[in-house]
């Protein structure tokens, strides 16, 4: 059982933890999965927001969320504990079994703010009074919000509104977003950062200038955000999950909290492939994100090869005027009738291109990937047939590429 990793192997003793290769990785892991979703320009301004100019600002108010001690850590069975201690204390969990209280991580966004900018006057504002907070953002060249929502196995969020003291008393002494659009109507440039582990819905987006989400980005977190704001670091990081615009356009806006039967009614609809059946607009689709230079893609082709394989290749070129990284993605139309979703995802690449640098990237989808669920004969079945490969930068991207190929099925 442990040969075929059913069961793990017994511990073994001895040997020592390389604490700065550990860090280092961390960091690396934590620049390189958060997203960048919204990156707008403000008033009187020529550029994005981001990435901020340390060079040109001489006030940044960093507001909410414990930034000025870590950054947030999911909870259950996958939780780790703060090997340093947890940075923000204070809250008591009713419970010793299912524990309701948060982990924060030693890894202060504020200090590596600071750090970046060192000619600036950097402050810290703890959101608790959304109107000083506001008043504080108002003088500040740059106001940088954080915003967190903290989860749990054993327990359904109540909403995907982010949480206030109401929601989550236990780890939230303010409504965030009432901070936040209050923050939004006074400052002249604001920055969301989110930390958090599901999707969350953002009714003061259009009022901000930069949404950069973090997820629970771990014991280097601090300073993987710091490189982010400042374009240390040009941000690749796709979405994994679709965000709603509302819990109504959930598949389950709401489950039973006693009844012991969960029906999943969407079927094969599951994730993106709900908003896209359904025809429902998101907030931020699956596979989403932005970075600080741009790219086009061309030349979409699309074969079988002689192992069945379906071999798509295409150009992705960096068309801005720094590096980056582009995770290129392929989904599949399959025929029509099936019942199916009208794609699926089969394939992606990451690709590192400097500015004005093209690269032809190769994919290769297995019959497996476009395979579907026979129900009678209990067997995975091919289909015969035309099937769309669609290549672009999200499940959404408007200038996706489209590419059709004929398939024996089997």
């Amino acid at each position: 059982m442990i040969r075929y990793g059913v069961f793990d192997s017994p511990p073994t003793t001895g040997g020592s933890v390389d604490q700065t290769a550990g860090n280092a990785l961390a960091l690396q892991v934590a620049q390189q999965s958060s997203v960048l979703l919204k990156n707008a320009v403000a008033s009187g301004d020529s550029q994005p927001v981001l990435p901020l100019n340390a060079a040109g600002l001489s006030s940044i108010v960093v507001i909410g969320a414990h930034a000025d001690a870590g950054v947030l850590s999911g909870g259950g069975s996958g939780a780790v504990p703060a090997a340093a201690g947890n940075a923000v204390s204070g809250c008591v969990s009713p419970s010793p079994l299912l524990s309701t209280c948060a982990t924060w991580y030693k890894s202060a966004p504020l200090a590596a703010i600071q750090a970046k900018a060192p000619s600036a006057s950097v402050t810290f504002v703890d959101g608790t009074n959304a109107a000083a907070a506001a008043t504080a953002a108002a003088k500040a060249d740059v106001a940088i919000v954080f915003a967190t929502q903290w989860e749990s196995e054993g327990a359904d969020l109540p909403s995907l509104s982010l949480p206030s003291n109401t929601t989550d008393s236990y780890n939230q002494s303010y409504d965030q977003n009432a901070l936040i659009s209050a923050v939004a109507a006074q400052a002249k440039r604001v920055i969301v950062v989110l930390e958090n582990g599901s999707p969350v819905l953002m009714p003061w987006l259009s009022n901000v200038h930069g949404v950069l989400e973090a997820w629970y980005p771990g014991v280097q977190g601090g300073q993987a955000i710091a490189d982010l704001l400042f374009g240390a670091v040009n941000p690749s990081g796709k979405l994994p999950i679709t965000f709603p615009m509302q819990d109504a356009d959930l598949p389950q806006p709401t489950i039973s909290a006693t009844d012991t039967t969960v029906s999943y009614s969407e079927g094969l609809f599951m994730g993106y492939r709900w908003y896209d059946g359904k025809q429902i607009a998101p907030l931020f689709p699956f596979g989403y994100g932005l970075s600080y230079t741009s790219y086009s893609y061309s030349g979409l082709n699309a074969q079988v090869d002689a192992s069945g394989n379906v071999k798509v290749t295409f150009t992705v070129k960096n068309t801005g005027s720094r590096a980056g990284a582009e995770i290129a993605e392929v989904y599949a139309a399959l025929p029509s009738g099936l019942g199916e979703p009208p794609k699926r995802l089969v394939g992606w690449q990451k690709v590192a291109l400097q500015a004005g640098q093209s690269q032809q990237v190769s994919v290769s989808i297995a019959p497996k990937l476009l395979s579907t669920w026979d129900a009678t004969n209990h067997v995975w079945k091919l289909n015969g047939g035309v099937y769309q490969m669609i290549a672009g930068a999200s499940s959404r991207d408007p200038n996706a590429l489209t590419a059709s190929v004929t398939i024996a099925g089997h």
